[in-house]
């Protein structure tokens, strides 16, 4: 593998080696930070780490995105050919120094023999997406606030990793926004790499990497699926009765404090709707 390179493997082979070698993609990158709306920190621990207990979820965002991806690579072709467009799947790029960072863009575009550019597309059926996505042909290459950017953080932390990745400069972030009876509105949005945040990114990655994956420390539970995978992965085989650890209290607290008040908004749903 050169200093910027890909490497050509089976997607099944490179999940079973991302899971296996604490590896992070592209697409986990946000979620590892906390600041994906799709997923957190927990998840991502424990379909790592207790694969066994989680129940994974692809979300409707994803089948939405996936059905139309198709269709957007191929008008993206036409857009900007003369211009060579490659899909392939199978190749992966990997961090020059890093090799547990990933990335598998959506596509690459040749100019001739030399990687000109990446493209990602996203989906968004949100009500008044129009209004929150910039215009199109928007240059990014300051993104301002980091959770408050012209782009979501998320899909601009993404692209960052896969310009930092593939050492290319810019990823053309391709927002599809489908609309009833017509053809979807269309936005190309051009990140350039931010190469000071992405540094400072990635080192925050390879310190959370490290705690969470490598070492195994579960992130803080959000939710009570979240406690009680944490619970049986703790004690998979209870068998005899202890007094709980401080930690174990307060999150068994926190489960009844949400339980009660989870049955107390069903009681006063029911009694709305009786009276």
């Amino acid at each position: 593998l050169c200093r910027w390179g890909w490497l050509v493997v089976d997607r099944a082979d490179w999940l079973a080696a991302r899971a296996a070698g604490h590896g992070v993609g592209a697409s986990d990158a946000a979620v590892l930070l906390g600041v994906s709306p799709f997923a957190d920190p927990f998840d991502l621990w424990a379909q790592r780490i207790a694969p066994h207990l989680y129940r994974q979820h692809t979300g409707a965002h994803l089948d939405d995105g996936t059905r139309w991806e198709s269709v957007a690579v191929e008008v993206y072709r036409a857009h900007v050919a003369p211009l060579r467009v490659e899909v392939d799947a199978h190749k992966i790029a990997q961090h020059p120094t890093l090799p547990w960072l990933r990335a598998t863009p959506d596509a690459r575009i040749f100019r001739g023999s030399l990687l000109d550019h990446l493209w990602e597309c996203k989906t968004d059926r949100t009500p008044g997406a129009a209004s929150a996505w910039p215009e199109d042909g928007t240059i990014i290459d300051d993104f301002g606030d980091e959770l408050n950017g012209p782009v979501p953080p998320w899909y601009w932390i993404q692209c960052q990793i896969q310009a930092a990745c593939t050492g290319i400069d810019r990823v053309v972030l391709e927002v599809w926004m489908p609309r009833s009876f017509a053809m979807p509105e269309v936005r190309r949005i051009h990140i350039f790499r931010d190469e000071r945040r992405a540094a400072r990114m990635i080192d925050r990655l390879a310190e959370l990497r490290e705690l969470h994956l490598v070492q195994g420390i579960p992130p803080e539970p959000t939710t009570d699926a979240h406690r009680r995978i944490l619970a049986r992965w703790r004690y998979p085989n209870p068998t005899e009765e202890r007094e709980a650890t401080e930690d174990e209290a307060q999150h068994i607290a926190q489960a009844l404090i949400a339980a009660t008040q989870r049955d107390a908004a069903i009681a006063a749903f029911e009694h709305h709707r009786a009276a």
